[in-house]
């Protein structure tokens, strides 16, 4: 395979920012186009790139589809999106497929962002910043959003974040489990490891042939709207806007750890109802796909 142009690929597709232990998130809302344009030229540079670890801190940028079109992206050019992005997860049919379900507790109309409340301001750009600890991520989102009044955007929320840790040093999520030991291996970058989880990197970044040996369609610019000659050369004289891109799905869920172990515990109780720790304990493992420690379910089905 040709290999991957990782001074154009954002660096949070290439790794989890391990060194980076300190994280928020940034939703804003564009008010002036052209000034949003020029701050985000300028902030263009900044972006952690794939090319090398960041060091003490890192800034990825995403986009939604209204986003794109609050920028002024031509008409012809939004047009070349997925539908999936260009409807988003709050379109009927998509909402019941996740289990958003009107008049749940997951309705869109009752979402904090995003969702189809009709007050929400609209999420436009997500700004993703990592720091070596909470002080310089402090330092990192006032240094950014000082900015935003001159940049012609608003915030409608900054998520924090909080690293859940056991006694080892190791990851958890919040239902106690192991966690950050899945990810893929994508055929390309520096990390190496066994085959079975190595993917072709065009499952994940847009330009690059897939697990079909096939290129997932790109969103496509007119020549005429690039005119320097930023974008490569894509399909029918076209230029390629979406090569070395990717999709995000940036989604925020609420864990109800209490009521995930009470209902473990009333549905692997004794026939006399007493407690079975370790029925429930394997029933838990069984949801999640692993044992709390991290070993594979599949692998050690009795042991953990």
């Amino acid at each position: 395979m040709d290999p991957l142009e990782l001074q154009d690929i954002q660096g949070i597709i290439a790794r989890g920012y391990g060194n980076l232990e300190a994280a928020t998130y940034i939703l804003l809302h564009i008010q002036d186009a052209p000034l949003a344009r020029q701050w985000l030229g300028n902030l263009a540079d900044r972006v952690q790139t794939s090319q090398a670890r960041p060091g003490d801190r890192s800034l990825n940028i995403a986009f939604t589809y209204a986003g794109l079109t609050a920028l002024g992206l031509h008409q012809s050019t939004l047009a070349t999106f997925p539908t999936e992005f260009q409807e988003g997860m709050t379109e009927l049919n998509r909402s019941r497929i996740l289990g958003d379900r009107e008049g749940s507790d997951n309705d869109p109309k009752l979402w904090r962002w995003g969702g189809a409340g009709a007050q929400q301001a609209a999420v436009h750009i997500l700004l993703l910043l990592y720091a070596i600890d909470d002080p310089q991520l402090a330092e990192f989102y006032t240094t950014l959003s000082n900015q935003f009044t001159d940049a012609g955007v608003a915030l409608v929320l900054k998520l924090d974040t909080r690293l859940l840790k056991d006694d080892q040093g190791c990851f958890r999520e919040h239902f106690g489990f192991r966690d950050a030991i899945g990810q893929p291996i994508i055929e390309g970058l520096s990390r190496v490891g066994d085959t079975a989880n190595t993917i072709k990197a065009g499952e994940f970044i847009l330009g690059y042939p897939n697990e079909y040996d096939l290129l997932t369609e790109s969103p496509r610019v007119n020549p005429e709207c690039d005119r320097d000659q930023i974008l490569p050369p894509g399909e029918s004289g076209s230029h390629d806007l979406g090569r070395n891109g990717s999709y995000l799905v940036f989604r925020q869920l609420s864990q109800n750890v209490e009521e995930f172990w009470r209902f473990l515990e009333a549905a692997s109780q004794h026939p006399d109802g007493s407690s079975h720790p370790e029925a429930r304990l394997k029933l838990a493992a069984k949801m999640v796909g692993r044992w709390p420690s991290g070993t594979s379910l599949v692998q050690s089905p009795r042991s953990r």
